[in-house]
Formats: structure tokens, C-alpha cells, sequence
């Protein structure tokens, strides 16, 4: 912005008279077009006064006066002055879409990680930043990232193939705090780890271990809980031991077909804890389960 104004009955250079003080005062206001980090030029045009009047110029980038550019005196109607300046941008960590304009911090949830930016970068999946003015986002957990919560009542009734093999939740950009880091596909959240360390500091979530052998983890949350891993085809889940979700192999390994839900856990012939007895109408044969004659 181009602030000038001027003052009547002036006709000598006084350090005194720096403001507008005992005579008229204008202000005008004026807009370029021009970037930052650009250089342009800028005409403006003082009013007609009916007195010899002194006019002062400055300039404004990013909200910070410059020094004056201009200190004349005129008894013409009119008078023009045409200069030409290089803006100053704003810091890494702030922005501004044009030279005229205040620097603003970018927000939570973005960056810039350089100067004279003129909008800010929004972090990337698997970052977040939870404060402004920033250069940087933060680095999610390890093993987590930034998701949105998982179709879960969807997963239970899609079929046993998809369930098996689901694809992952779908990523987001933007996040502004560590507690939108959720764990990754094939990753679970192990409550036991509470209190591991993130970016020096302690994390006093529950932290993400790999998914455990024989389990099928889909990763994320759904209404602000961690989905629990579940068996793979194979595989029983016997719960939790205090230290990790225990997963059996079971015997035979067609017994288990694993899936999102315990009641389908057995194949059509086996039932019970591990799978581990024929069902109604079989009997065992050998390891197997086969069907009464």
C-alpha cells in the first residue's frame, strides 16, 4: 500500500514536520498489482491544491513501512512521481499472496518451507503440524499415518475374500495434530507401548506394533477405537495375554478361515476354541473333521 499525504502552507524542509501538524492532511491509499518478490512500478498522482503544498511518499511491503522514497515540494496543480522498488517477502513459515499485503503465519495443518511464499503447503499424508508459522510438519508415529476412520460395519459384511485381503483406509493431507496419526495398514495399536517416544517428546497413546504373524490388520479406528487385528485363514485368535494379541496356528489349518467375525472363525466342519472339534454330523478322522456317512 502507498501512503502519501500532504500539508498545506509548508515551504521549508523540517524535520519537525514529519506528520501532518497544523494544516490540512490527505490520505490516499493506492494497490499494485504487482507479486511478491517482484519489481514493479507504481505512478500515483497527487490532487490540485489551491496552496504550495509538500507531499511525502512511502511504501509498505507485507505490512512493514519502508523508508520514505520521495519528500518534495510543488506549486503545480499536480505532480507525478514514478519510482521503482524490490519487494521484500515474507519469512519461510508465513505467506502472503500479494506485496501489500500483511505476512500471515500458515496454519495448523500446514507450511512454507521457504521465503516469499504466497500460499502455504498443506502437510503430506503421514504428517501433521500442530502449530502455526511453521517450515516443516511433523512426522507421524512409526507405523502410523494419517487416515480416515475405517468402514468397519462395511468390513463385517463384505465376503471372507475381501476381509482376508481389505484395502486400506483412505489417507488425508492437512493434519493438525498427532492424534490424527492412527496405525497403518498391517499395523495395530498395542496400548501396551503407551509411552513410547515421537519427535523426542513422550506419545502417551498407545503406540503401533507390526501385525502380529497369522492376523490381519487393517490399521485406523472406527468411532475413536483402534480396529483389532483378526485371523487370517489358518489362524485362531486367543485374545490377549497382557503383553500382545496372541494368534494360534491352528491343526489342521483348514479348520480356521479366519475373518472379521468370531462366529465364522471355524470352517463348516470344526467348531469350538481353536476349531479344535468336529461339528454336528462330523467326526474325527485322523486330524481331519469329515462328514458322518
Amino acid at each position: 500500500v502507498i501512503g502519501a499525504y500532504t500539508e498545506t502552507g509548508v515551504n521549508t524542509l523540517d524535520a519537525s514536520n514529519d506528520q501532518c501538524i497544523g494544516g490540512t492532511c490527505y490520505q490516499f491509499l493506492f494497490q499494485s498489482r504487482a507479486y511478491v518478490n517482484s519489481t514493479t512500478q507504481m505512478e500515483c498522482a497527487m490532487p490540485a491544491m489551491e496552496e504550495n503544498y509538500r507531499y511525502q511518499m512511502f511504501v509498505g511491503f507485507n505490512g512493514a513501512l519502508t523508508n520514505l522514497i520521495s519528500n518534495y515540494f510543488a506549486d503545480e496543480d499536480t505532480m507525478e512521481s514514478t519510482f521503482y522498488i524490490e519487494t521484500t517477502g515474507c519469512s519461510a513459515g508465513y505467506f502472503a499472496q500479494q506485496y501489500y499485503i500483511d505476512c500471515q503465519p500458515c496454519a495448523v495443518g500446514t507450511y512454507s518451507a521457504t521465503a516469499s511464499a504466497e500460499t502455504c503447503e498443506q502437510c503430506q499424508v503421514a504428517t501433521y503440524q500442530d502449530e502455526i508459522g511453521q517450515t516443516a510438519c511433523k512426522d507421524c508415529p512409526e507405523l502410523s499415518t494419517t487416515q480416515l476412520e475405517y468402514d468397519f460395519p462395511g468390513l463385517q459384511s463384505s465376503s471372507l475374500s475381501y476381509q482376508l485381503n481389505p484395502d486400506p483406509a483412505t489417507s488425508f493431507t492437512g493434519a493438525s495434530a498427532i492424534d490424527q496419526c492412527t496405525c497403518q495398514s498391517n499395523a495395530y495399536q498395542d496400548d501396551t507401548k503407551g509411552g513410547c517416544e515421537i519427535n523426542g517428546l513422550a506419545y502417551t497413546l498407545g503406540c503401533c506394533s507390526a501385525c502380529p504373524e497369522g492376523a490381519v490388520c487393517t490399521g485406523s479406528t472406527y468411532q475413536g477405537v483402534s480396529v483389532t487385528p483378526y485371523p487370517d485363514t489358518g489362524y485362531y485368535r486367543l485374545g490377549d495375554d497382557g503383553t500382545t494379541i496372541l494368534f494360534f496356528e491352528c491343526s489342521p489349518m483348514e479348520a480356521c478361515q479366519g475373518g472379521v467375525n468370531p462366529d465364522d472363525w471355524c470352517s463348516a466342519k470344526y467348531t469350538g476354541n481353536k476349531c479344535a472339534q468336529c461339528a454336528k454330523n462330523h467326526f474325527r478322522d485322523g486330524a481331519m473333521c469329515s462328514k458322518c456317512p
